[in-house]
């Protein structure tokens, strides 16, 4: 009993110690306790609980308890004790005792309870949703589990199939998954499927399954998100991307990415539409070689200075087109990214534009030689009421050439071909009046009528002229134009 690791004793009926081993010594620090009680060796509260136990032996037999003692450290040590009463030849009572100091075991104990708690507190807390299954029937579900299908309580869940919770269309993919791991063959960890919640609503989900050993044999365990965002957002680029590729087709556009350390090019599907047939990536010398032979040299200009000197550039040039074997006008910008040496662009094909602007230019000389060689006079006032235009024969009837006109504030210049007797404050007032109204509003009494009136040319000849004036919208207000024909000398109709 002396080299045993527990401590072994017997006391009298008031707790004084007959026998000890030295384990008990040790514990209590002395070498021989006999004839001392557990109130030389204890605090008094444990003490007390100490003989009271003893009394307990001695009146109603032996037992078992868990005992919390200071050791003569100080140090508190819980032991397992068991008490009995021994046989006597006299009518006093003994009582054995055997404790076994379980402190380690109760920390080791108490250090599981927890750590279970904090698994516990961190899976029913987790924002991902979280099952245990057996037999294809949860045996644990989280809160967050709960919560994607619907439901308020693990309660209402556990028991049930898995498949009460999985869209029809994938049982039997789940399934073949489900009996394959079963067998210890290959499956699917991670895959994605479509759930059914409690009111009947589905939803993409993304699992992640393993099975793991519990004390009781294998469980599925798994890791379930629901991915509605962001197959919603999947579903919304996709839709950008289709409309972004119809806005590159409508508007004539496309982008492009030159790979230097391959001399590969990648094309949108815009630039592929645009060069023709460009449908795999390409060498840059194929897209040069669609390129109008004396624009190449410039092609390849932009592109090296480009990467020289990392400035975008911004050029046209012009291109072949095989399909109807058409010429293209494409302006393209372009940056160079040093980091992944790359050159990335946009192309416009402008061939629509180019023939837009030289129909436009031949639209406007002619309209310029109509104007010019027009016999009337036809003069343009802008929305500031300066002048505009002023062809040949308005130099001509009035005298005033065309050099000095443009520019000029119409009003002002009017007012010097007045006649003496109109050149009065009060008419010159109302005529200035009169025009500022027609350029904010675009409306005037004498607008659209045949207007005659007299003029002193520069060269103080007096001429009869007739006026037509008619307003012109502009975004700022309105602009003027009139036509002025000399009827000096012409007999009435």
């Amino acid at each position: 009993m002396e080299n045993l690791p527990a401590a072994i004793y017997i006391k009298d009926e008031k707790s004084r110690v007959v026998f000890s081993n030295r384990y008990l010594n040790d514990l209590i620090g002395t070498s021989n306790p006999v004839g001392e009680s557990c109130f030389c060796h204890f605090p008094e509260a444990e003490a007390q609980q100490m003989a009271l136990d003893d009394q307990s032996v001695v009146t109603k037999g032996a037992f078992t308890t868990l005992e919390t003692i200071t050791d003569h450290d100080g140090k508190l040590r819980v032991f397992s004790t068991i008490k009995f009463a021994l046989p006597t030849d006299s009518d006093n009572s003994l009582i054995g005792g055997i404790s076994l100091d379980i402190t380690q075991l109760k920390k080791a104990e108490s250090a599981i309870r927890e750590s279970e708690e904090r698994f516990r507190t961190l899976i029913e807390s987790s924002p991902v949703a979280i099952l245990l299954a057996r037999d294809n029937r949860f045996i644990y579900v989280n809160k967050a589990l709960c919560r994607m299908v619907g439901y308020t309580t693990s309660e209402s869940i556990l028991g049930r199939s898995l498949f009460e919770f999985i869209a029809p269309e994938y049982h039997e993919r789940v399934t073949h998954y489900i009996l394959a791991r079963s067998k210890g063959e290959p499956a699917e960890e991670h895959y994605e499927a479509v759930g059914i919640r409690r009111d009947g609503t589905r939803f993409p989900y993304e699992i992640s399954v393993t099975v793991i050993q519990l004390s009781d044999g294998p469980v599925t365990m798994a890791y379930v998100n629901d991915i509605s965002a962001r197959k919603t957002a999947e579903n919304l680029l996709i839709m950008s991307e289709a409309k972004f590729r119809r806005a590159e087709s409508i508007a004539g556009i496309g982008h492009w990415e030159f790979h230097l350390d391959t001399g590969k090019v990648t094309a949108s599907e815009g630039t592929i539409q645009i060069y023709d047939c460009m449908s795999e990536p390409v060498f840059l010398d194929d897209v040069i070689q669609r390129t109008l032979p004396e624009f190449r040299p410039l092609f390849r200009k932009n592109l090296e200075d480009l990467i020289a000197d990392g400035k975008p550039r911004e050029f046209e040039y012009r291109m072949h087109h095989l399909s109807d074997q058409t010429v293209r006008d494409i302006r393209a910008i372009a940056e160079y990214n040093p980091q992944t040496n790359t050159a990335f662009g946009v192309i416009k094909d402008m061939t629509r534009y180019k023939k837009a602007e030289t129909a436009l230019r031949e639209s406007e000389e002619l309209f310029r030689t109509l104007v010019q060689q027009s016999a009337d006079a036809i003069v343009l006032i802008d929305d500031d009421g300066i002048i505009i235009e002023w062809n040949d024969a308005a130099e001509k009837i009035t005298g005033i050439p065309r050099s000095e006109a443009i520019g000029a504030v119409h009003v002002d210049l009017m007012v010097t071909l007045m006649i003496p007797q109109h050149q009065n404050e009060e008419r010159i007032s109302r005529f200035r009046g009169m025009m500022d109204e027609a350029l904010r509003t675009g409306t005037s009494e004498v607008f659209f009528k045949q207007i005659e009136a007299q003029i002193i040319r520069r060269d103080g000849e007096r001429r009869i002229i007739q006026q037509t004036a008619f307003p012109i919208k502009t975004t700022k207000g309105y602009r003027i134009g009139s036509i002025v024909r000399d009827i000096t000398g012409v007999p009435p109709a």
